[in-house]
């Protein structure tokens, strides 16, 4: 359980394939999960950082974000894995919080920011602004000059008005340059749908809906962008190895997320560490970039290395030190197309139900089969099941599934059977106290507890407390529905949201 913790496979991780899934479609392989996952990694971390310059100091001082380098396997909420390979997540980062940034806010209906984290005021600047249409056409451009920004402060340059024809899906390139000069002291690079701004401030509350606003499944419908790769000959520097690579998009289209690797040419292993200027990078049409590799000479072991490349629409011709990644071509046959998720196993009729709601298996009690469906919580530290008649193992009041939640028990008894239900709970937060917490609780769509407090049930929060359910018959497939059911919060103080740790279904 704490290891799953970590990983942030609990709570809000949980939801990860169902977000990808509404948002970006259903993954079609493995390197399609990467991909997707890779693009989430990018611009959720982003958003963390440029969301915060967007107020500076007001109210938030920083960021902190936790187990962003897990000494553990792990692909999500990481900046850079435990292997040493610097994920999306990590360039994004690198972008939002370079000491001078050109950035694009949905404040106020969209607006263009300039962030100054030094300590002298800044003048004499231009930010450029365009939005491309999903095809690469160009669909608005616009120029704030002049811009002035004082010292350690964020200043707001202009509004963003979004052409009425404009794709679905789009994207928003920024670039902040001093005067007479095209080379840019910022770049930025949004994919962006006009529909997740909504004017509802409250449905940015609902994750669920705002993903379902946030629809960006035309990403998929992109051409395959041809990029012209070049790297020049690996220099030696010191103890140091540095590869020079040159990207041009010569197309008419967006060369989007496009991911350099480098390996040993005969290994074909990852060097690790590498160090790049940047990566997941995206190209407009005719635009060029530079980007520098370096790695330590030892860990190239004798090898040469060379610069693998894929993207989400790339692909580029092999030339002396650049080929394609084939590994992470989502119609590499090799991957097929069956699809790459986590169910939930087929339900499994038992004599006896007993189930960890948001944990694992424990003791007679199996693991959720509804890991996917909604928040879940883990404590490290025991809760009190002294006094308890036959508690569950102590681990299952440690976990808790939180919000509203079905559960199904497929039984072998004969329909009709009568059964006892046993609900374990425990209130895990200290601050909800008697009176702060109530839900109900349904069997069969029927309300066996109503306005239930586990805390005031219990005696007050971390300790256990059982209710046992008589008389109850399954249904006429056997099966028996509990539901747990909160709904809207009453006020500040006292809050209608659903908890169970453990389920029991037994034979009466």
């Amino acid at each position: 359980d704490s290891w799953g913790e970590h990983n942030f496979c609990a709570g809000g991780g949980r939801k990860h394939i169902r977000f990808m899934t509404t948002r970006l479609g259903a993954p079609k392989n493995l390197p399609d999960f990467v991909r997707k996952s890779q693009l989430m990694n990018y611009e959720c971390h982003k958003a963390m950082y440029e969301g915060r310059f967007t107020r500076m100091f007001k109210p938030a001082q920083g960021v902190l974000l936790w187990m962003s380098i897990p000494s553990q396997p792990s692909f999500v909420w990481q900046i850079i894995q435990y292997d040493l390979e610097p994920n999306a997540s990590f360039f994004a980062v690198k972008n939002a919080c370079e000491p001078i940034h050109v950035q694009y806010s949905e404040t106020d209906g969209g607006i263009v920011q300039i962030v100054n984290h030094t300590a002298k005021p800044l003048a004499g600047l231009t930010a450029k602004l365009w939005i491309y249409n999903l095809d690469g056409t160009l669909a608005y451009q616009k120029d704030y000059s002049s811009v002035k920004v004082p010292a350690t402060s964020v200043e707001t340059v202009g509004n963003v008005v979004f052409p009425k024809e404009l794709s679905k899906v789009h994207f928003i390139k920024l670039a902040l340059v001093k005067a007479n000069s095209k080379t840019p002291i910022s770049e930025n690079f949004y994919w962006h749908n006009c529909d997740a701004n909504p004017e509802n401030a409250k449905d940015l509350n609902d994750d669920n809906k705002l993903c379902r606003l946030d629809d960006m499944k035309d990403l998929s419908t992109m051409p395959e962008v041809m990029l012209d790769v070049k790297a020049d000959m690996p220099k030696e520097v010191g103890n140091r190895v540095i590869i020079t690579v040159n990207l041009k998009n010569s197309s008419e289209n967006i060369a989007f997320m496009t991911h350099l690797q480098l390996q040993g040419r005969k290994s074909k292993k990852r060097i690790l560490p590498a160090f790049y200027s940047d990566n997941y990078v995206s190209l407009v049409p005719k635009e060029k970039k530079t980007l520098k590799i370096q790695c330590r000479k030892s860990a190239l072991a004798g090898d040469t290395p060379g610069v693998k490349v894929d993207g989400w629409n790339v692909k580029v011709r092999e030339t002396a030190y650049v080929s394609q990644n084939k590994n992470a071509d989502i119609d590499n046959p090799k991957w097929g197309d069956k699809g790459f998720t986590f169910l939930p196993r087929k339900p499994e009729r038992k004599e006896v139900v007993r189930i960890n709601c948001g944990g694992y298996n424990r003791g007679d009690f199996a693991k959720d089969p509804g890991f996917l469906e909604s928040w879940v919580g883990y404590r490290t530290e025991d809760m009190d099941i002294s006094g308890l008649k036959d508690p569950a193992p102590s681990d299952v009041y440690r976990t808790v599934r939180w919000s509203d939640s079905v559960y199904y028990a497929h039984l072998t008894g004969a329909p009709g059977s009568k059964y006892k239900v046993r609900l374990h709970f425990a209130e895990q937060s200290e601050d909800k106290l008697p009176g702060r917490r109530a839900f109900d609780v349904k069997i069969n769509g029927k309300v066996v507890l109503k306005d239930y407090d586990v805390s005031k049930a219990a005696g007050r929060p971390r300790k256990g407390v059982i209710e046992e359910i008589n008389d109850v018959r399954s249904d006429e497939d056997g099966i028996i529905k509990l539901e747990f059911v909160g709904g809207q919060w009453r006020s500040d103080t006292e809050h209608r949201d659903a908890q169970i740790s453990g389920i029991e279904v037994i034979p009466q």
